[in-house]
């Protein structure tokens, strides 16, 4: 079986086994964790969150970028259009963690330059978030 068959399985399997309907699309913990796309640090499973708790947005290195800020913009204005928010009140976690790959290409700034471009963005209104940041994790 390829990986895409597996995979195809495995949320054939959550969709009509695990996946809970009363889940809001609103994290109940009210936060949202920037994190690495390393698949060996999983936000989830580092942080202990259970489904439903904590929003994920992963990138290279963990890294708040103009694009990580357009889709935090974008995010609030999918929670306003469902009569919620994304505010005061709302913590933004920034995880990153040892032995990150970014650091083997610490010398190729142009690179990594552009993996964080992305075009400008004209509203930043959520910026009243409170922000914390995590130790670096192993």
């Amino acid at each position: 079986m390829s990986a895409v068959e597996t995979l195809l399985h495995r949320n054939q399997q959550f969709a009509t086994t695990r996946f809970d309907r009363s889940l809001r699309m609103r994290p109940s913990m009210s936060s949202i964790v920037i994190s690495c796309f390393d698949p060996r640090v999983d936000p989830a499973v580092v942080l202990g969150a259970e489904p439903g708790e904590i929003g994920v947005l992963r990138n290279l290195g963990g890294r708040v970028t103009p694009h990580t800020i357009q889709e935090l913009v974008t995010l609030r204005e999918i929670a306003q259009s469902t009569g919620s928010d994304i505010g005061p009140g709302w913590d933004i976690v920034v995880l990153q963690h040892t032995d990150c790959g970014t650091t083997r290409i610490k010398d190729r700034p142009d690179l990594l330059a552009r993996t964080s471009a992305s075009p400008r963005t004209s509203s930043t209104r959520n910026r009243s978030a409170t922000r914390t940041s995590l130790s670096p994790m192993t």
